[in-house]
């Protein structure tokens, strides 16, 4: 399944951050590790619909957003001791879209109003920014069978969630799907 411009590729992209939350084990010993990325504020509205608000409002094409979970899992794979929780997911969606919007679209970014959409300030997002750079070592490179193997991953929920919501059609039921 090939993603283009108008895919629903935000909506696996929030999907896969929701795995990644809901997977992590909350009984572990270690002591993760504090990052500007951790915030005491946390928006009011629910990881999804703020992938969703940023899709709405930003020119980002469905490859930014895989981009984006590549640099997010890279993190995670590269620092044993950081996690990604409640406080620090909204940081670490705006910091790694942030760094594939610049490397993989033609349009110049427009940084105060990418902002005022993610919700931060200027320096606030350039901070996030350097500091997930900092977690991945500075390896924004992604090799070709990574990204086929990351696309098969979007791929694969992608479809879920069209079953999902093909079940739910037929059978009047909801069964999780996308809404």
């Amino acid at each position: 399944m090939q993603f283009d411009k108008e895919s629903e590729m935000h909506v696996a992209f929030s999907k896969l951050l929701v795995g990644l939350l809901n997977s992590k084990d909350n009984s572990h010993s270690i002591v993760p590790t504090r990052t500007k990325l951790d915030s005491s504020k946390i928006p009011r509205m629910s990881i999804q619909d703020y992938i969703g608000r940023i899709h709405k409002h930003v020119k980002c094409s469905s490859a930014c957003y895989l981009l984006a979970f590549i640099l997010i899992e890279r993190a995670l794979r590269y620092n044993r001791c950081w996690f990604l929780t409640s406080s620090n997911v909204y940081s670490a969606v705006t910091a790694s879209l942030t760094l594939a919007i610049k490397l993989l679209e033609d349009d110049e970014l427009d940084m105060k109003r990418y902002a005022r959409v993610v919700g931060y300030e200027c320096e606030e997002v350039a901070a996030m920014e350097g500091e997930l750079l900092k977690l991945i070592n500075y390896e924004l490179f992604v090799r070709e069978e990574e990204y086929k193997r990351y696309t098969i991953k979007a791929s694969v929920i992608s479809c879920l969630l069209y079953t999902s919501d093909a079940a739910d059609d037929s059978l009047r039921v909801d069964l999780g799907g996308r809404r």
